[in-house]
């Protein structure tokens, strides 16, 4: 069991996240024309998968419902957010972090993510309440 009290979910920049202080966790953005979700493990966040608004809502909800599993490898688990007519990237993180991840998703906490426009990446940390 993942010790949640010590998770934390904030705004970096343009992404939201959920994890630890470390500052690797699993991340998204929406950019800020509404066309599409960025979705990474932000300690490597040149390697993003790009979704739909839609899609991002009903992994959401998948994961939420538990009708998403993702395949998990030892400590890593690798997950994918399925596009129509697209080949979906896959996001790789610890199992730590995607259990945070799935503890804010339960929450809620991204269902609404702030638009936001593409350029610089750093920002002040927000707390959760200044967030959701």
């Amino acid at each position: 069991m993942v010790n949640t009290a010590a998770s934390e979910v904030r705004e970096t920049g343009p992404w939201i996240i959920a994890g630890n202080s470390q500052g690797n966790c699993v991340a998204a953005r929406q950019l800020a024309c509404f066309k599409s979700v960025h979705v990474c493990e932000l300690s490597n966040p040149e390697h993003f998968a790009e979704v739909s608004p839609e899609a991002w809502a009903r992994f959401l909800n998948a994961l939420r419902t538990n009708e998403y599993q993702p395949k998990t490898f030892g400590n890593l688990v690798m997950f994918t957010i399925d596009e129509p007519r697209k080949q979906p990237k896959p996001i790789i993180t610890t199992l730590v972090n995607w259990q945070l991840f799935t503890y804010a998703v339960g929450k809620g906490h991204f269902d609404k993510l702030p638009p936001v426009e593409i350029g610089g990446s750093h920002g002040k940390w927000l707390s959760t309440e200044s967030v959701v």
